[in-house]
């Protein structure tokens, strides 16, 4: 397995596993998780975090990759807090 920053070429993978971490804590967890109806949450969430990881500072989207297909991402934010 090889991990690595994530690329604007991994948006379809890390938008099929965002959906899928969305269902399992809408399963998991009903009372405060609800799945998104439709696609355009995941497809948001994935922009809006690859876009705040090329910038630089405060955020990064890491990929783990097994024979060349994503397979896991995770997604680090540095919150500062007073």
């Amino acid at each position: 397995m090889v991990v690595r920053d994530a690329a604007w070429g991994d948006r379809d993978a890390l938008v099929e596993l965002w959906r899928a971490i969305e269902a399992l804590h809408a399963r998991l967890t009903p009372d405060f998780f609800r799945e998104p109806a439709g696609d355009g949450h995941a497809v948001a969430a994935v922009h809006q975090a690859l876009v705040a990881a090329r910038r630089g500072g405060d955020e990064a989207v890491l990929v783990a990759e097994r024979a060349g297909r994503v397979v896991g991402f995770a997604h680090l934010m540095v919150y500062r807090t007073p």
